[in-house]
Protein backbone atom coordinates (compact mmCIF):
# COMPACT_ATOMS: atom_id res chain seq x y z
CA UNK A 1 0.00 0.00 0.00
CA UNK A 2 1.29 3.41 -0.86
CA UNK A 3 1.98 5.92 2.19
CA UNK A 4 -0.64 8.11 2.89
CA UNK A 5 -3.60 5.84 1.65
CA UNK A 6 -5.80 4.15 3.99
CA UNK A 7 -6.66 0.99 4.42
CA UNK A 8 -9.73 1.12 2.23
CA UNK A 9 -8.08 3.23 -0.64
CA UNK A 10 -5.04 0.99 -0.70
CA UNK A 11 -7.72 -2.12 -1.37
CA UNK A 12 -9.43 -0.26 -4.17
CA UNK A 13 -6.17 0.87 -5.75
CA UNK A 14 -5.30 -3.12 -5.51
CA UNK A 15 -8.34 -3.97 -7.23
CA UNK A 16 -7.98 -0.72 -9.58
CA UNK A 17 -4.38 -2.11 -10.75
CA UNK A 18 -6.40 -5.17 -11.59
CA UNK A 19 -9.40 -3.84 -13.30
CA UNK A 20 -11.70 -0.97 -13.71
CA UNK A 21 -14.27 -0.76 -10.94
CA UNK A 22 -17.01 1.12 -10.70
CA UNK A 23 -18.42 3.51 -8.67
CA UNK A 24 -20.80 1.41 -7.09
CA UNK A 25 -18.12 -1.16 -6.46
CA UNK A 26 -16.08 1.76 -5.02
CA UNK A 27 -19.00 2.19 -2.77
CA UNK A 28 -18.88 -1.61 -1.51
CA UNK A 29 -15.55 -1.68 -0.72
CA UNK A 30 -15.69 0.97 1.38
CA UNK A 31 -17.75 -0.80 3.36
CA UNK A 32 -15.79 -4.42 4.29
CA UNK A 33 -13.21 -3.50 6.79
CA UNK A 34 -13.43 -3.20 9.87
CA UNK A 35 -10.64 -1.75 12.44
CA UNK A 36 -7.26 -1.87 11.61
CA UNK A 37 -5.20 -4.63 14.06
CA UNK A 38 -1.56 -4.26 15.14
CA UNK A 39 0.31 -7.53 15.42
CA UNK A 40 3.93 -7.42 16.78
CA UNK A 41 6.80 -8.90 14.83
CA UNK A 42 7.05 -12.86 16.27
CA UNK A 43 3.21 -12.93 16.47
CA UNK A 44 0.74 -15.57 15.04
CA UNK A 45 -1.43 -13.36 13.40
CA UNK A 46 -3.47 -16.47 12.04
CA UNK A 47 -3.43 -19.70 14.39
CA UNK A 48 -3.06 -22.98 12.47
CA UNK A 49 -6.89 -25.07 13.09
CA UNK A 50 -8.76 -21.72 13.76
CA UNK A 51 -12.27 -21.42 12.75
CA UNK A 52 -11.92 -18.02 11.12
CA UNK A 53 -15.53 -15.60 10.40
CA UNK A 54 -13.29 -13.40 8.55
CA UNK A 55 -10.92 -12.97 6.18
CA UNK A 56 -7.77 -10.25 6.99
CA UNK A 57 -5.98 -7.87 4.28
CA UNK A 58 -2.22 -7.21 5.49
CA UNK A 59 -2.64 -3.23 5.80
CA UNK A 60 1.41 -2.78 6.43
CA UNK A 61 4.55 -5.50 7.51
CA UNK A 62 5.81 -8.62 6.15
CA UNK A 63 3.97 -11.69 7.05
CA UNK A 64 5.05 -15.57 6.35
CA UNK A 65 2.27 -18.43 5.98
CA UNK A 66 4.06 -21.23 8.17
CA UNK A 67 3.77 -24.90 8.74
CA UNK A 68 5.98 -27.21 11.08
CA UNK A 69 6.17 -30.25 12.72
CA UNK A 70 6.10 -30.91 16.66
CA UNK A 71 9.61 -31.12 16.62
CA UNK A 72 9.96 -27.54 16.07
CA UNK A 73 10.98 -27.82 12.52
CA UNK A 74 8.82 -25.30 10.40
CA UNK A 75 8.99 -24.02 6.47
CA UNK A 76 7.29 -20.73 5.03
CA UNK A 77 4.56 -21.69 2.26
CA UNK A 78 4.63 -18.04 0.84
CA UNK A 79 5.36 -14.63 1.62
CA UNK A 80 2.82 -11.76 2.28
CA UNK A 81 3.13 -8.55 1.62
CA UNK A 82 1.40 -5.26 2.58
CA UNK A 83 -1.47 -5.20 0.12
CA UNK A 84 -1.76 -9.06 -0.07
CA UNK A 85 -5.13 -11.08 1.34
CA UNK A 86 -3.53 -13.15 4.18
CA UNK A 87 -6.65 -15.30 4.43
CA UNK A 88 -9.01 -15.08 1.49
CA UNK A 89 -9.77 -18.88 1.38
CA UNK A 90 -10.77 -18.75 4.46
CA UNK A 91 -14.16 -17.83 3.05
CA UNK A 92 -14.76 -21.40 1.97
CA UNK A 93 -12.16 -23.32 3.65
CA UNK A 94 -13.21 -21.69 7.31
CA UNK A 95 -10.59 -24.26 9.24
CA UNK A 96 -7.46 -23.63 8.12
CA UNK A 97 -4.34 -25.87 7.32
CA UNK A 98 -1.60 -23.15 8.30
CA UNK A 99 -0.82 -20.19 10.18
CA UNK A 100 0.56 -17.16 9.51
CA UNK A 101 3.34 -15.46 11.04
CA UNK A 102 3.98 -11.45 11.23
CA UNK A 103 7.93 -11.22 10.51
CA UNK A 104 7.86 -7.33 11.32
CA UNK A 105 4.82 -5.24 12.96
CA UNK A 106 1.95 -5.69 10.94
CA UNK A 107 -1.17 -4.28 10.48
CA UNK A 108 -3.89 -6.02 9.35
CA UNK A 109 -7.92 -5.15 8.87
CA UNK A 110 -10.26 -7.93 8.71
CA UNK A 111 -13.23 -8.66 6.35
CA UNK A 112 -16.34 -10.29 8.06
CA UNK A 113 -17.30 -13.64 5.75
CA UNK A 114 -21.09 -12.38 6.26
CA UNK A 115 -20.51 -9.16 4.54
CA UNK A 116 -18.55 -10.63 2.30
CA UNK A 117 -20.85 -12.95 0.67
CA UNK A 118 -23.11 -9.97 0.63
CA UNK A 119 -20.69 -7.65 -1.19
CA UNK A 120 -20.27 -10.82 -3.72
CA UNK A 121 -23.59 -11.30 -4.31
CA UNK A 122 -24.70 -7.49 -5.06
CA UNK A 123 -21.29 -7.17 -6.71
CA UNK A 124 -20.07 -10.29 -9.14
CA UNK A 125 -17.58 -8.20 -10.46
CA UNK A 126 -15.85 -7.83 -7.16
CA UNK A 127 -16.56 -11.60 -6.61
CA UNK A 128 -14.20 -12.44 -9.63
CA UNK A 129 -11.52 -9.78 -8.75
CA UNK A 130 -11.36 -11.92 -5.24
CA UNK A 131 -11.08 -15.36 -7.47
CA UNK A 132 -8.26 -14.25 -9.55
CA UNK A 133 -6.77 -12.98 -6.07
CA UNK A 134 -6.89 -16.99 -5.47
CA UNK A 135 -6.67 -18.20 -8.50
CA UNK A 136 -2.63 -15.67 -8.37
CA UNK A 137 -2.20 -17.07 -4.76
CA UNK A 138 -2.47 -20.99 -5.82
CA UNK A 139 0.09 -19.77 -8.62
CA UNK A 140 2.79 -18.40 -6.05
CA UNK A 141 3.00 -21.63 -4.32
CA UNK A 142 2.29 -24.17 -7.19
CA UNK A 143 6.14 -22.16 -8.57
CA UNK A 144 7.46 -21.86 -5.34
CA UNK A 145 7.19 -25.97 -4.82
CA UNK A 146 8.46 -26.56 -8.76
CA UNK A 147 11.33 -24.28 -7.48
CA UNK A 148 12.19 -25.91 -4.44
CA UNK A 149 12.52 -29.61 -6.06
CA UNK A 150 14.13 -28.62 -9.36
CA UNK A 151 16.34 -25.73 -8.98
CA UNK A 152 19.49 -24.56 -7.03
CA UNK A 153 19.97 -22.63 -4.42
CA UNK A 154 21.16 -20.14 -6.43
CA UNK A 155 18.38 -19.88 -8.87
CA UNK A 156 15.52 -19.74 -6.25
CA UNK A 157 17.49 -17.38 -3.85
CA UNK A 158 17.50 -14.79 -7.52
CA UNK A 159 13.76 -15.95 -8.07
CA UNK A 160 12.33 -15.28 -4.96
CA UNK A 161 14.10 -11.69 -5.17
CA UNK A 162 12.82 -11.26 -8.51
CA UNK A 163 9.08 -12.36 -7.49
CA UNK A 164 9.08 -9.84 -4.26
CA UNK A 165 10.18 -7.08 -6.45
CA UNK A 166 7.48 -7.58 -9.18
CA UNK A 167 4.87 -8.17 -6.57
CA UNK A 168 5.97 -5.08 -4.43
CA UNK A 169 5.63 -2.84 -8.04
CA UNK A 170 1.98 -4.49 -8.10
CA UNK A 171 1.53 -2.74 -4.38
CA UNK A 172 2.74 0.29 -5.33
CA UNK A 173 6.22 -0.23 -3.10
CA UNK A 174 9.82 -0.10 -4.52
CA UNK A 175 11.58 2.52 -5.89
CA UNK A 176 12.91 0.58 -9.47
CA UNK A 177 16.58 0.46 -8.13
CA UNK A 178 15.45 -2.00 -4.98
CA UNK A 179 13.05 -2.91 -2.21
CA UNK A 180 12.75 -3.21 1.87
CA UNK A 181 12.64 -6.74 2.89
CA UNK A 182 12.86 -7.22 6.36
CA UNK A 183 14.06 -10.87 6.21
CA UNK A 184 16.52 -12.74 8.55
CA UNK A 185 18.35 -15.36 7.10
CA UNK A 186 16.68 -17.92 9.23
CA UNK A 187 13.75 -16.16 7.34
CA UNK A 188 15.30 -16.89 3.90
CA UNK A 189 16.09 -20.16 5.25
CA UNK A 190 12.57 -21.12 5.70
CA UNK A 191 11.43 -19.76 2.08
CA UNK A 192 14.06 -22.03 0.44
CA UNK A 193 14.84 -24.65 2.88
CA UNK A 194 18.42 -23.96 3.22
CA UNK A 195 20.46 -24.03 6.43
CA UNK A 196 21.58 -20.47 7.45
CA UNK A 197 24.79 -21.27 6.11
CA UNK A 198 23.90 -21.69 2.79
CA UNK A 199 21.63 -18.85 2.63
CA UNK A 200 24.48 -16.24 4.20
CA UNK A 201 27.08 -18.12 0.79
CA UNK A 202 23.87 -17.52 -1.75
CA UNK A 203 23.78 -13.96 -0.49
CA UNK A 204 26.90 -13.72 -0.98
CA UNK A 205 27.30 -14.74 -4.52
CA UNK A 206 24.95 -13.04 -5.63
CA UNK A 207 26.95 -10.18 -4.06
CA UNK A 208 30.18 -11.50 -5.63
CA UNK A 209 28.54 -11.39 -9.16
CA UNK A 210 27.26 -8.15 -8.66
CA UNK A 211 23.44 -8.91 -9.07
CA UNK A 212 21.78 -8.12 -5.95
CA UNK A 213 22.81 -6.78 -2.35
CA UNK A 214 20.65 -7.80 0.91
CA UNK A 215 21.59 -6.00 3.38
CA UNK A 216 20.16 -3.76 6.74
CA UNK A 217 16.67 -5.13 5.46
CA UNK A 218 17.00 -4.04 2.32
CA UNK A 219 17.39 -5.73 -1.47
CA UNK A 220 19.24 -3.42 -4.07
CA UNK A 221 19.03 -5.10 -7.45
CA UNK A 222 22.77 -3.96 -9.22
CA UNK A 223 21.93 -6.09 -12.81
CA UNK A 224 18.38 -6.54 -13.08
CA UNK A 225 18.30 -8.44 -16.19
CA UNK A 226 21.67 -10.89 -15.47
CA UNK A 227 19.06 -11.16 -12.34
CA UNK A 228 16.02 -12.51 -14.20
CA UNK A 229 17.99 -14.57 -16.32
CA UNK A 230 19.73 -16.20 -13.13
CA UNK A 231 16.50 -16.84 -11.79
CA UNK A 232 14.87 -18.09 -15.39
CA UNK A 233 12.16 -15.96 -14.00
CA UNK A 234 8.54 -16.13 -15.35
CA UNK A 235 6.37 -13.26 -14.39
CA UNK A 236 2.89 -15.22 -15.97
CA UNK A 237 2.15 -16.63 -13.04
CA UNK A 238 1.54 -13.30 -11.53
CA UNK A 239 -0.67 -11.90 -14.10
CA UNK A 240 1.41 -8.72 -14.06
CA UNK A 241 0.46 -7.50 -17.66
CA UNK A 242 -3.42 -6.35 -17.19
CA UNK A 243 -1.98 -5.08 -13.67
CA UNK A 244 0.29 -2.48 -15.61
CA UNK A 245 -2.52 -1.58 -18.42
CA UNK A 246 -4.88 -1.31 -15.98
CA UNK A 247 -2.93 1.41 -14.29
CA UNK A 248 -2.29 3.68 -17.01
CA UNK A 249 -3.56 7.32 -17.30
CA UNK A 250 -5.61 6.48 -14.18
CA UNK A 251 -5.08 8.04 -10.62
CA UNK A 252 -4.67 5.91 -7.87
CA UNK A 253 -7.25 5.93 -5.05
CA UNK A 254 -5.62 8.16 -2.50
CA UNK A 255 -5.69 11.13 -5.75
CA UNK A 256 -2.01 10.84 -6.84
CA UNK A 257 -1.53 9.84 -10.77
CA UNK A 258 2.28 9.70 -10.81
CA UNK A 259 1.22 6.47 -7.96
CA UNK A 260 -0.17 4.31 -10.68
CA UNK A 261 1.94 5.57 -13.09
CA UNK A 262 5.11 4.58 -11.43
CA UNK A 263 3.80 0.74 -11.21
CA UNK A 264 4.05 0.34 -15.21
CA UNK A 265 8.20 0.57 -15.53
CA UNK A 266 9.39 -2.08 -13.50
CA UNK A 267 6.44 -4.39 -15.11
CA UNK A 268 7.77 -3.51 -18.54
CA UNK A 269 11.27 -3.92 -17.81
CA UNK A 270 10.50 -7.69 -16.35
CA UNK A 271 8.73 -8.32 -19.53
CA UNK A 272 11.49 -7.15 -22.01
CA UNK A 273 14.13 -8.78 -19.89
CA UNK A 274 12.21 -11.97 -19.68
CA UNK A 275 12.08 -12.15 -23.70
CA UNK A 276 15.62 -11.46 -23.95
CA UNK A 277 16.73 -14.23 -21.33
CA UNK A 278 14.16 -17.10 -21.48
CA UNK A 279 12.91 -17.56 -25.03
CA UNK A 280 16.48 -19.49 -26.06
CA UNK A 281 16.69 -21.51 -22.92
CA UNK A 282 15.88 -25.35 -23.51
CA UNK A 283 14.55 -26.97 -20.81
CA UNK A 284 16.60 -29.28 -18.63
CA UNK A 285 16.28 -32.72 -18.57
CA UNK A 286 14.68 -33.01 -21.80
CA UNK A 287 15.71 -35.17 -24.65
CA UNK A 288 18.99 -34.73 -27.03
CA UNK A 289 16.41 -32.94 -29.26
CA UNK A 290 15.54 -30.48 -26.69
CA UNK A 291 19.29 -29.74 -25.49
CA UNK A 292 20.58 -29.10 -28.75
CA UNK A 293 17.67 -26.70 -29.39
CA UNK A 294 15.63 -28.11 -32.49
CA UNK A 295 13.31 -25.88 -33.70
CA UNK A 296 9.64 -25.93 -33.25
CA UNK A 297 7.03 -24.49 -36.33
CA UNK A 298 6.99 -20.97 -34.88
CA UNK A 299 10.99 -20.83 -35.85
CA UNK A 300 11.50 -20.51 -31.88
CA UNK A 301 13.59 -23.05 -30.07
CA UNK A 302 11.41 -25.63 -28.86
CA UNK A 303 10.67 -26.18 -26.06
CA UNK A 304 10.99 -23.05 -24.52
CA UNK A 305 8.45 -20.76 -22.32
CA UNK A 306 7.09 -18.42 -24.26
CA UNK A 307 5.67 -15.13 -22.25
CA UNK A 308 3.95 -13.81 -25.46
CA UNK A 309 1.92 -16.44 -26.30
CA UNK A 310 0.81 -17.68 -22.17
CA UNK A 311 -2.97 -15.73 -21.81
CA UNK A 312 -2.11 -13.01 -18.95
CA UNK A 313 -4.19 -11.08 -16.83
CA UNK A 314 -7.86 -11.36 -15.67
CA UNK A 315 -8.85 -12.34 -19.27
CA UNK A 316 -8.10 -15.31 -18.32
CA UNK A 317 -10.80 -15.68 -16.12
CA UNK A 318 -13.53 -13.46 -18.47
CA UNK A 319 -13.92 -10.62 -15.91
CA UNK A 320 -15.54 -8.32 -18.13
CA UNK A 321 -18.58 -7.19 -16.30
CA UNK A 322 -20.26 -6.89 -19.95
CA UNK A 323 -19.91 -10.50 -20.55
CA UNK A 324 -21.20 -11.23 -17.27
CA UNK A 325 -23.74 -9.32 -15.98
CA UNK A 326 -26.48 -11.74 -17.52
CA UNK A 327 -24.38 -14.56 -16.16
CA UNK A 328 -23.47 -13.84 -12.67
Amino acid sequence: MIAGQTPTQGLIARFERRDKISPAERAALHEILDLSVLHRAGELVIHAGARSQECRWLVSGLAARISGFQCGARSFTQLSIAGDFLDLHSLVMKQMDHGVLALTDCITAAMPHGRMIEMIEDQPHLGRLFMLELAVDGAIQREWFHRLGRQDALGRMAHLLCEIEARMALAGLGDGSGFGLAMTQQGFSDCLGMSSIHVNRTLAELRRRNLATWRAGRVEIHDHAGLVALAAFDPAYLRLHHASLAGRGRQSADGDPQATARLDVPLQIVAIELGRSCQQRPVRGMGGSARRGRRGPEGLQDPVRRTEAMPLGVGDLDLDRREFNDKA
